[in-house]
């Protein structure tokens, strides 16, 4: 790259690191906040982009306008007419980590629970973008444009709807035809000019297959146009039924929207973060039933038995006791009961004991906790199903009252008093904590 262009007036170039038939790609640092950057350089001839620079800049904006965090900012653009050429920069933030397709080179492995991590933070992404009028669609989700950061979070790359349009354009005046995408991750209407928010599901199906088994689409299996993965992969049924969805080749058939998406892949999600031998499924299918379109998953759980009757131990000890020391000696002195023997006396005791444990026991296998984006839900499944949902907008405070290390009970305050509700002896409490008071800070800034 020239020193004597605007670009490099602002931006201290280190190092190349790819180069392309219609350019290349920098890693610079900006010289007036020592930030680091990635510079993209796109180079047409003159006579191909005069018309074009107007339109160039225009989408150059829009795509500097995204704004979601894990979609690095674009933060300059330039171009730059010389006598032949005229070359357009585009500076964007640049991620520190690597790329999934670098990773899984580099014989890194993916669990089950890492992949489903990974596409949730994706579906936040395409969310996002899916949203405008129309829908911005990626066509290009891959590996190598998924960046892992140090920290875990995923970000979605190469936003190249400009250089792939140019592009596109270009060829289509020279009579030649052309496809934006990378093929093996682009479905079948992709292929045919019509791409829709479904396509951006469909590659991201791929690129989870990829990461799940090290092959590329092409060299998969397949059944028909569907892809046989299943012996590739080492993951749950339910996993790979919601690949095989995210993968259907006709996109009719596929999650119709990234919500959709993240709903099952969040409630799969809190499904292997509270596991329960015998009764995965009965719990998945009771949260999916009351579940709306337009929510999302926080967290989901059940109270633990053992933890409830340790709650509720002092005072099961101490209530049957008091009955038993009152009420006994009382039908004793009435002749109601005859003399009792202290091993009676006593197991007239242990019996209230092991009765209320046995209802708490019974009492806490029937419930479950919910917590999404928009409120908070109990549901009992005893004789007869009750369900409980509670606003977020109403929730004024949350205190967490720790019956353990790992464990306790979190109180829930509402604007009306006689609303408040507990969730008891729950797991991971902390982490329920959080996020029911993000819930309470995002409601107070949207109310």
């Amino acid at each position: 790259m020239s020193k004597d262009l605007p670009v490099t007036e602002k931006y201290q170039i280190e190092k190349k690191i790819k180069e392309g038939s219609f350019g290349s790609t920098y890693f610079a640092i900006s010289k007036e906040n020592q930030k680091r950057v990635i510079i993209k350089h796109i180079s047409l001839k003159k006579a191909d982009a005069v018309n074009r620079i107007t339109y160039i800049e225009h989408e150059a904006k829009i795509i500097a306008n995204l704004e979601h965090p894990q979609i690095p900012k674009y933060v300059d653009f330039y171009t730059v007419e010389t006598e032949k050429n005229v070359d357009i920069y585009f500076i964007q933030e640049y991620i520190r980590g690597s790329n999934l397709y670098q990773l899984v080179q580099e014989k890194k492995f993916f669990s089950e629970e890492d992949v489903i991590n990974i596409a949730i933070g994706i579906c936040h992404v395409l969310k996002y973008i899916h949203s405008f009028s129309p829908p911005i669609i990626h066509q290009d989700i891959k590996p190598a444009n998924i960046i892992q950061a140090y920290d875990n979070t995923v970000f979605l790359i190469d936003f190249g709807a400009v250089k792939q349009k140019i592009l596109y354009d270009r060829f289509s005046e020279m009579g030649i035809s052309t496809i934006i995408g990378t093929h093996g991750y682009m479905p079948i209407e992709q292929f045919e000019g019509r791409a829709v928010p479904g396509s951006d599901i469909y590659s991201l199906g791929l690129s989870l297959i990829f990461l799940l088994s090290h092959k590329e689409p092409l060299q998969l299996d397949k059944k028909g146009l569907n892809f046989d993965f299943r012996k590739s992969v080492k993951i749950s049924d339910e996993f790979a039924r919601i690949i095989e969805k995210m993968t259907v080749p006709d996109w009719r058939n596929r999650y119709s929207t990234a919500s959709e998406l993240e709903k099952d892949l969040t409630l799969l999600e809190g499904l292997k973060n509270n596991k329960k031998k015998g009764k995965n499924r009965k719990i998945y299918e009771t949260i999916k039933t009351e579940i709306r379109e337009d929510e999302r998953i926080r967290w989901f759980g059940k109270p633990k038995p053992l933890n409830i009757i340790k709650k509720h131990l002092k005072n099961l000890i101490l209530k049957y006791s008091l009955i038993s020391l009152i009420l006994i000696p009382f039908l004793r002195l009435n002749g109601i009961l005859p003399k009792l023997t202290p091993l009676v006396f006593w197991g007239f005791i242990f019996a209230g004991i092991f009765t209320g444990f046995f209802i708490s026991y019974l009492n806490s296998q029937r419930l479950t906790y919910i917590i999404t984006n928009l409120r908070a839900i109990i549901i009992y499944n005893g004789l007869y199903k009750t369900v409980k949902t509670f606003n977020n907008s109403g929730i004024i405070d949350i205190i967490v009252n720790n019956s353990g290390k790992k464990t306790g009970d979190l109180n829930f305050f509402r604007k009306n008093s006689s609303e408040n509700f507990s969730f008891e002896a729950i797991d991971n409490v902390m982490l329920v904590h959080q996020i029911a008071a993000e819930t309470i800070i995002e409601k107070g800034k949207n109310d």
